[in-house]
């Protein structure tokens, strides 16, 4: 099984006066998870730190579901039949893409192209989303984003 809620947070790394933390304490809360099912009890001190403490803990999914639900996400075109082709139709939505290779071969360019095909409409290959572009090493001349941002327009057309 997969958790999808996130680990127990120490009650220690909580913002809170010294009086409710001794009072918590003497409870037995211990962590974020203590604190959420102290709250569903009614305990009106930690339902007021319910924002620090997170979702509802202990949701979790079977890895047989996790991969189905994988299978749902979305697909963003590259632009090109023979790419698309190696990544199953493009690239899938929802996740963080890292771009690996050595200088020169396009991996700006693409990852630029990339927000912009994330932009366009279903029927033009996108998913009519959001992209952000993080680039690491340089800062994105204006003309290129010129040019990039003319592409979007004209893809939309």
């Amino acid at each position: 099984m997969i958790p999808t809620a996130p680990l127990p947070r120490p009650i220690s790394t909580f913002t809170m006066d010294a009086s409710t933390r001794t009072t918590l304490t003497g409870l037995g809360v211990r962590n974020s998870h203590d604190v959420i099912a102290l709250a569903e009890a009614g305990n009106v001190q930690a339902r007021s730190l319910l924002p620090q403490a997170g979702p509802v803990p202990f949701a979790s999914v079977s890895a047989f579901d996790a991969l189905k639900s994988e299978g749902k996400r979305g697909v963003i075109s590259t632009g090109s039949c023979a790419i698309n082709k190696l990544f199953r139709g493009g690239f899938p939505t929802a996740q963080v893409t890292e771009l690996c290779g050595p200088p020169g071969v396009g991996k700006t360019q693409f990852g630029m192209q990339m927000c912009v095909n994330v932009q366009l409409l279903v029927g033009k290959g996108g998913v009519g989303g959001e992209a952000i572009y993080i680039g690491v090493l340089c800062c994105i001349r204006k003309d290129r984003s010129r040019w990039i941002e003319l592409l979007k327009w004209l893809q939309l057309q």
